[in-house]
């Protein structure tokens, strides 16, 4: 394997540890906190709410926080293989106003809507919480296009540290202290949540503005034309449909994955008591675990992979894609194996006994999780690889079933039956998208343990063109 490639992987991907464990750590503990210090009604209601600001966000990115990544890493390629060069101050100046746009139209139509359901519950304060949780969406969607902005300019730290639709981990972290001291000061309730949710990324929205300039103006000052300079600066209404049609397939394969990740939420919220829905939530918290290897991987590679396929080098990108999925698959087994082992005991510990109730729905949920880690990340080569419509198309089959068969999992057979369509969506899901990347890519995403690119990862320093 190419011995830059292999450090570059290896780089990125301790980078990302770093901050996937600081997240987990962040999400994790005020999940845990919230689940201790709120009844079990109120934290159901906190976990319904959470759930669809993945969702705001997105929509108010238009897809456009994964099209920057992108249409930032070819235009430096570009930039570095020719005379002509894409700007990518010109790409920003395009892409952020449409964000800003849409986030506060989502944010408007999130209060309105979360008002109104809120006071039907009879909550206390509901039009506050509605607030509340319309400012957090509307700071997060503009936090989340900054962030990954950052990462097409391939910059490991910033945004590892405050990207992801997750979210971020060093927002989080600051979410988590203060709840903490809210929870001290026994103020901690619903409202007091959101609140401090909406503070941790008003905190950090400024860092993130900050660091993006500084890298957009770094990369203009290498050689490469100006804004004015470029010939494609009075290019305009093209331009933006170009973005959108390239964003737009983007953003439904987020959103519907989003809404296959969350179906089980919401169809809980829907025909299941607020406690019930909070039981089944701390069980699907406790797959973070399980998915921190592949999301470490997958955001460890995302922007190499466009770049390597512009490129045509098949053979480094097949070699970089089973190097990821490797890396993966490994620490997932063994996760994976101990808490189907110990179920009871670690949800007791982490949210408390009442909690521990939910071991049945963990195995289920862990069962299907083990697969999605064994296809490798077949879903993110098929969207940085030209083939976003098609990753649309199958996320949009996808979620259909994951509709109905939840609808029929939980009316029928309970809480269980709604874990075991989860499995079975996510387990269809992922093979579907394997088989599709290994025909229309020529890349196979499976992960085989392959222990000389292992070793190739653990040595990166020691690495010789071996094959």
């Amino acid at each position: 394997m190419n011995e830059s490639l292999v450090k570059k992987f290896a780089s990125s991907a301790l980078f990302v540890l770093i901050s996937r464990l600081m997240a987990f750590v962040g999400i994790f503990g005020f999940n845990a906190l919230l689940a201790r210090a709120l009844a079990p009604e109120a934290f159901g209601m906190f976990i319904l709410l959470f759930s669809f600001l993945v969702l705001i966000s997105l929509f108010s990115n238009c897809g456009l926080n994964i099209a920057v990544v992108k249409l930032i890493a070819e235009a430096q390629d570009k930039g570095r293989s020719s005379t002509e060069h894409v700007s990518t101050t010109k790409l920003l100046k395009e892409l952020i106003p449409i964000v800003i746009v849409a986030s506060i139209m989502f944010a408007t139509l999130a209060y309105f809507l979360a008002g109104n359901w809120l006071a039907a519950t009879g909550l206390e304060s509901p039009k506050l919480i509605a607030f509340l949780f319309a400012l957090s969406a509307l700071l997060r969607s503009l936090h989340l296009m900054l962030a990954e902005s950052a990462r097409g300019f391939h910059d490991r730290i910033w945004s590892n540290l405050f990207g992801s639709i997750t979210g971020g981990p060093l927002p989080h972290l600051l979410f988590l202290f203060l709840l903490g001291i809210a929870h001290w000061n026994g103020w901690l309730n619903l409202a007091i949540a959101f609140g401090c949710y909406a503070a941790a990324f008003l905190v950090t929205l400024p860092i993130v503005c900050v660091k993006l300039f500084q890298l957009n103006r770094r990369c203009d000052s290498k050689n490469l034309q100006s804004l004015d300079e470029s010939p494609e600066a009075d290019s305009n209404a093209e331009s933006r449909v170009f973005l959108l049609a390239l964003a737009v397939p983007l953003m439904m394969t987020q959103v519907l994955g989003v809404g296959i990740a969350q179906t089980d939420i919401w169809l809980a919220g829907a025909f299941a008591a607020p406690a019930a829905l909070a039981i089944y939530a701390v069980a699907q918290r406790m797959l973070a675990f399980l998915t921190i290897p592949l999301q470490i991987t997958n955001t460890a590679i995302i922007s190499d992979v466009p770049q390597l396929f512009q490129q045509r080098d098949m053979v480094q990108l097949q070699k970089l894609v089973s190097l990821a999925a490797n890396v993966s698959a490994l620490p997932a087994l063994i996760v994976g194996a101990i808490l189907v082992a110990f179920p009871e005991t670690i949800l007791g510990l982490a949210f408390g006994q009442y909690y521990s109730s939910g071991a049945i729905f963990l195995k289920i949920l862990v069962l299907g999780q083990l697969i999605c880690v064994a296809t490798g990340p077949c879903q993110v080569v098929l969207m940085m690889t030209g083939h976003e419509k098609t990753a649309m198309t199958v996320n949009l089959v996808t979620a259909l079933f994951a509709v109905a068969s939840g609808s029929i999992g939980v009316c029928y057979f309970g809480m269980v039956g709604l874990a075991t369509s989860v499995s079975l969506t996510i387990v269809l899901q992922n093979l579907c998208n394997w088989w599709i990347v290994k025909k229309q890519v020529g890349v196979d995403t499976r992960c085989g343990l392959n222990l000389v690119e292992l070793s190739a990862l653990l040595n990166p320093l020691k690495v010789k063109k071996a094959y």
